[in-house]
């Protein structure tokens, strides 16, 4: 019904908005300018905002114009859970068997990191 009575091509605030149309607001502007930055600094990045901020969209773009033979890009959606949670899931991205304590799972997480910094 609104489709149509406003004309629109697509429906607006798609969850799986194509990168190309996001719209550059100052806070996308910035949100992509720091994750330029992590990228020359070969540092690791956590982002985070309100929901329908553009986050994911954002991590999409930037993702879509990294060469994926250099760069090793993972999302880990994750609004609730614990430390443990988030362990196991950046290990299973990372290829790591999974840990049983948080310790452990830390170290591994580390280790590994450490592993990929220092190969390139």
């Amino acid at each position: 019904m609104y489709r149509k009575y406003f004309t629109f091509t697509a429906w607006p605030f798609e969850r799986a908005l194509d990168p190309e149309e996001l719209y550059p607001s100052t806070t996308i502007t910035e949100a992509q300018a720091r994750l330029e930055h992590l990228l020359e600094l070969r540092a690791i990045g956590l982002v985070t905002g309100e929901a329908g901020s553009g986050k994911t969209t954002v991590c999409r773009k930037l993702s879509a114009s990294l060469h994926p033979g250099l760069y090793r890009v993972f999302y880990i959606p994750l609004s609730t859970g614990n430390i443990m949670d988030i362990y196991k899931s950046i290990g299973w991205e990372l290829g790591l068997p999974t840990e049983r304590n948080r310790a452990a799972a830390f170290r591994a997480i580390r280790t590994e990191i450490t592993r990929l910094t220092l190969e390139t």
